[in-house]
């Protein structure tokens, strides 16, 4: 009967037994992302033998090495780490993060007795991701836009450690695209309009400035034969903003120049036949349209 009277209070004394001469670090997270230029904390509680007493502490990213360096003792960190340890607790906070810091971290602390050391494995991974800027839009060609050619939007951002998903908005409003291109294939008065694009990670979404894309219309105040001595205008018109100024050209000579759109032809002769073009001009850039215009002779008309 005593026998089991005894093995219940033997083996609560052998775990008591065991629990005083544990020997372990518990990290409090052991993935941890954070944003360059920002501060992170890394903490864990520590446990070890009753017996021993703990004489010094470190945090290190050499957590293999028997004699590994005190990151307050490494030129890369000793400016911007500080330790803040009580009562089997550490925190390592580290300032001004870049993503050079990405890695593994170690607490180890050593005891008043030759075997009394420990490092806590597996440690703590830290990912420093770049941080989230405001995209910016490029338009190629940069150049003068020819009718019917195409446009390749680019959006831009500098965060290059993380991945980023860009979308592409027309008029504030339509969703137009995916991905850090957006082509617009044999432009037309449609694509009129103001774009931007948005880049969303992890941590954010930013939105870049509107860019400007103005197509031109040009049309011919008579349809059907054009007679010489009729009255006709040309009209260049665009929804440009700012406004746009327009430059006429007949067989790719200069005609005119000016904020108004039009040439007129009080009396038109044969000899004003020919591919007439205009283009439009900007601060955001340059577009060209083209049209013939034919001029019959008065004699070849049959009623």
């Amino acid at each position: 009967h005593l026998y089991f009277l005894l093995t219940p209070l033997t083996a609560v004394l052998a775990s008591q037994i065991k629990k005083h001469f544990c020997w372990g670090v518990t990290y409090t997270s052991t993935n941890i992302c954070a944003v360059e230029g920002s501060t992170v904390d890394i903490s864990c509680s520590y446990i070890y033998p009753p017996t021993y007493k703990v004489v010094r502490i470190i945090w290190t990213t050499k957590g293999h090495e028997s004699q590994p360096l005190d990151l307050r003792e490494d030129p890369q960190y000793s400016k911007r780490v500080r330790y803040h340890c009580s009562n089997n607790n550490c925190t390592l906070t580290i300032k001004h993060l870049s993503s050079s810091d990405s890695g593994q971290y170690f607490f180890r602390f050593i005891t008043d007795k030759w075997n009394g050391r420990f490092t806590g494995q597996p440690g703590v991974t830290l990912t420093v991701t770049d941080v989230l800027n405001v995209p910016s839009v490029s338009v190629s060609p940069s150049g003068e836009i020819m009718e019917n050619s195409s446009v390749t939007l680019t959006c831009s951002n500098d965060a290059t450690q993380s991945r980023i998903n860009t979308t592409w908005y027309k008029n504030k409003e339509t969703v137009v695209g995916l991905g850090p291109q957006l082509v617009l294939q044999s432009i037309r008065s449609s694509d009129s309009g103001q774009y931007y694009c948005t880049s969303e990670n992890e941590w954010g979404k930013r939105t870049s400035q509107l860019i400007s894309i103005d197509t031109i219309d040009v049309s011919v105040s008579l349809h059907g034969a054009i007679v010489e001595g009729s009255s006709v205008t040309l009209t260049c018109s665009s929804d440009a903003n700012p406004a746009a100024s327009y430059t006429w050209y007949r067989n790719h000579h200069k005609l005119a120049h000016g904020p108004e759109g039009t040439y007129h032809f009080p009396s038109i002769s044969w000899e004003d036949r020919g591919t007439y073009s205009c283009k439009s001009e900007n601060k955001h850039g340059t577009m060209s349209l083209s049209r013939p215009v034919d001029v019959q002779c008065k004699d070849k008309l049959v009623d």
